[in-house]
């Protein structure tokens, strides 16, 4: 007993140490004036599968939402086949529709990831199996497909990187000096036979 009273006063120690704050403020957790309170609730798509992956707001004010649709009908314009293709739709601030967008080739194109970008516009990655459309080339199956958009969801540059197997982008992000890093994997026993689903 003798040898767990000092573990027993260190722990009495920190326990009175923690309940006080020493006058640190921890931030809010959410910002103020935040009530919880839902503004308004709305639905979009068309009769096939279609989602939402990311949600940014635009200079404007708006929303910009990106996801993936193998629509045709309903809120999606512009496609008229029913392979997946990536999927743009900017709303007012209150979640009118201003446009959609869709962007692909013949064959599935899923987007994983956007974000806003320094000049106003937007970049989305994902994966591809396309090689025709809006998609300049096909190492093989899957490969990281990056688009990058002006604020009117036009497409300004796309690229494609990848190898004979699957290649998946699914994240992205840009740096200080206004390049682009992103993240996913990709089937490296396509690439040297090095093994399979390293980290790129």
């Amino acid at each position: 007993m003798k040898n767990l009273l000092p573990l027993f006063l260190i722990g009495v120690a920190m326990l009175c140490s923690c309940s006080n704050d020493d006058g640190v403020n921890l931030p809010a957790p959410y910002p103020e004036g935040f009530l919880g309170e839902i503004e308004f609730v709305k639905t979009f798509g068309g009769s096939q599968n279609d989602n939402i992956i990311s949600v940014v707001q635009a200079s404007d004010g708006g929303y910009v939402l990106m996801g993936s649709t193998g629509s045709v009908d309903g809120d999606i314009t512009g496609k008229s086949s029913t392979d997946v293709d990536f999927w743009l739709l900017k709303t007012t601030p209150l979640g009118e529709v201003i446009f959609n967008k869709v962007y692909g080739g013949s064959n599935t194109d899923i987007a994983a990831s956007l974000i806003n970008t320094k000049d106003g516009g937007f970049i989305v990655c994902g994966y591809s199996a396309s090689n025709d459309g809006d998609v300049s080339g096909n190492e093989g199956f899957q490969d990281y497909w990056i688009t990058k958009l002006d604020a009117n969801g036009t497409i300004t540059w796309e690229k494609n990187y990848g190898f004979a197997g699957i290649d998946q982008a699914l994240r992205i992000i840009e740096t200080t000096n206004g390049n682009f890093f992103t993240t996913g994997f990709f089937d490296v026993s396509a690439s040297e036979n090095q093994g399979n689903d390293d980290g790129k």
